[in-house]
């Protein structure tokens, strides 16, 4: 085979040692340089492909220290992603979950709001019904004793009255029975324990030691000293 010239292999491999960095193989410009065949005889007497057979095998770069680069291993960017997806996904359940339980404790608490006005109103309705049944009870407290006194006072009056009439039937037969008209009448009298020519109910009724009948012809406004009333 002719030699193609210098090899860019060997120009790319001076390289990396002066800068220390880790050579790069120009393979696209390499390979036809390799497989040339424009002066191989074999190739225009069409040659045996089984003994002209040329095989290459490529190692791993070389350091600047003469060691095979050590195989870099590329991350897994499906399984990443799909680790990402899933992370996620968990926290959107999270999220979703923390949401719900927020949620059910803020409906606990309106509900516990709810329960507390519940009995407060409970509280205060029950509180004015207390109040309307002792306004009630003292009403009816006061409307007993009014009517308890308007008895008394008609059973008193009625007691007035009916005492009034026995008096006035016990004064009314005391002048009858001594021949009067009325308690200052002045009727003269004949004859008897009276000493005078004319007298007065209350003159016979003191006279006859008659204490009931005194008090009845007072009461019934007799003049004390007899005769008409000044």
């Amino acid at each position: 085979l002719k030699s193609p010239g210098p090899s860019p292999l060997g120009a790319s491999a001076s390289s990396p040692a002066s800068s220390g960095r880790r050579p790069a193989l120009a393979l696209p410009a390499l390979l036809p340089a390799m497989f040339n065949c424009g002066d191989c005889n074999s190739c225009r007497c069409g040659g045996d492909k089984q003994t002209d057979t040329v095989k290459v095998t490529f190692r791993p770069p070389v350091d600047a220290h003469g060691s095979e680069n050590e195989v870099v291993d590329l991350p897994d960017v499906k399984g990443a992603g799909l680790e990402g997806a899933a992370a996620e996904e968990r926290r959107r359940l999270e999220r979703e979950e923390e949401d719900r339980r927020r949620a059910r404790e803020e409906e606990q608490e309106a509900e516990r709001q709810r329960q507390r006005e519940l009995e407060r109103l409970q509280v205060l309705e029950h509180q004015r019904l207390e109040e309307l049944a002792r306004q009630r009870r003292l009403q009816e407290e006061q409307k007993a004793r009014e009517e308890e006194q308007l008895r008394q006072q008609e059973k008193a009056e009625a007691l007035r009255q009916a005492e009034e009439t026995r008096r006035g039937e016990q004064l009314g037969l005391f002048l009858s029975r001594h021949g009067f008209a009325s308690v200052n009448e002045r009727k003269r009298i004949k004859g008897g324990m009276l000493s005078s020519a004319s007298a007065y109910p209350l003159h016979v009724a003191v006279r006859a030691t008659d204490a009931q009948a005194v008090g009845l012809l007072l009461w019934g406004g007799a003049h004390p000293r007899g005769g008409p009333k000044a």
